[in-house]
């Protein structure tokens, strides 16, 4: 399960380097797992493969450690701007 955090860093990180598919741009991220993790894994530099739909296990473990360091570094970039960690309380 991906917290919110976790899922607007995704999203931000996503739209920023134009990660998803052409035709996908400009909608709303579904809200299944299994469409967050293949975002995850191309943020990590992994590519979708017609033959297999979801990352095996060691590409996706290396996604989620880099995603928590984004994390970290967003909270901790956030409060020092701001002097709160919550990343949600930007949208506010």
């Amino acid at each position: 399960m991906l917290t919110e955090d976790e899922r607007e860093v995704i999203g931000t990180v996503v739209w920023h380097e134009r990660l998803r598919p052409p035709a996908e741009r400009g909608r709303q991220f579904p809200p299944d797992i299994r469409s967050w993790l293949v975002l995850l894994v191309r943020i990590a530099g992994g590519q979708p493969s017609s033959r297999r739909t979801l990352p095996g296990n060691e590409v996706l473990w290396l996604a989620l450690v880099q995603l928590r360091v984004m994390v970290r570094e967003s909270r901790s970039r956030y409060e020092r701007l701001n002097g709160n960690s919550d990343l949600r309380q930007r949208q506010r």
